[in-house]
């Protein structure tokens, strides 16, 4: 019977690959979690995951999703917020944009949180687009 030391044996092969499946099968979960952790982080990334249970159009995934990235970059107003919220706050802020007519109670449901959340959240990405085109208009 193969022992865990089977599993970890040393790799001298000068090899930078950290993981190689065949040595190390039990790290494979852990490299899914993590991935699967990234992957929610940020609020950008959770856009694509609630536009496509509404079957939103293109232009306010495209809208939401620059929305997000700079909000999660620069606005210190929605760090430690849930990824989802914000994503459905900026989705919503997209909708009212581009005209889809989105209801932030579609939304919720779609991203798995409450309408008020929303509506906390979206007056934080409402003054941060204000802010970045009087930004613009300044330069």
């Amino acid at each position: 019977m193969p022992g865990a030391s089977d599993h970890l044996s040393h790799d001298t092969s000068g090899s930078d690959d950290l993981v190689n499946s065949d040595r190390l099968p039990c790290l494979l979960p852990l490299q899914k979690l993590r991935y699967h952790m990234t992957a929610t982080l940020y609020p950008s990334n959770s856009v694509d995951q609630i536009i496509n249970t509404l079957d939103a159009p293109r232009d306010v995934r495209n809208e939401a999703y620059s929305l997000a990235e700079d909000l999660q970059h620069n606005n210190p107003g929605v760090w430690g917020r849930s990824p989802k919220t914000v994503a459905a706050a900026c989705i919503y802020a997209a909708s009212l944009s581009t005209g889809a007519g989105i209801t932030q109670s579609a939304i919720a449901d779609a991203a798995g949180c409450a309408r008020n959340t929303i509506q906390e959240i979206y007056p934080i990405a409402v003054t941060h687009i204000e802010a970045e085109l009087k930004d613009g208009e300044d330069r």
